[in-house]
């Protein structure tokens, strides 16, 4: 993992080294949307690359734009 936070964006990078998934594939359950939902709703960008040699997380959180659905 490596975290990297500056004034402009805080990044995560996570990568393992399991069985991966096949990312092109329809999933059953609902936590890939559910990642992928929530990232937006804060106003980030999530990358999730998977294959046979493991699945590779990088997500991006700007600090300078506030959350839009905060008042």
């Amino acid at each position: 993992m490596v975290i990297i936070c500056n004034e402009e964006n805080l990044t995560i990078n996570l990568k393992d080294y399991g069985i991966g998934f096949d990312s092109n594939k329809s999933h059953s359950g609902l936590g890939l949307n559910n990642i992928t939902n929530r990232t937006k709703l804060i106003g980030a960008e999530i990358d999730i690359a998977s294959n046979k040699q493991g699945t590779n997380t990088f997500l991006k959180y700007p600090l300078n734009k506030q959350n839009e659905n905060e008042e």
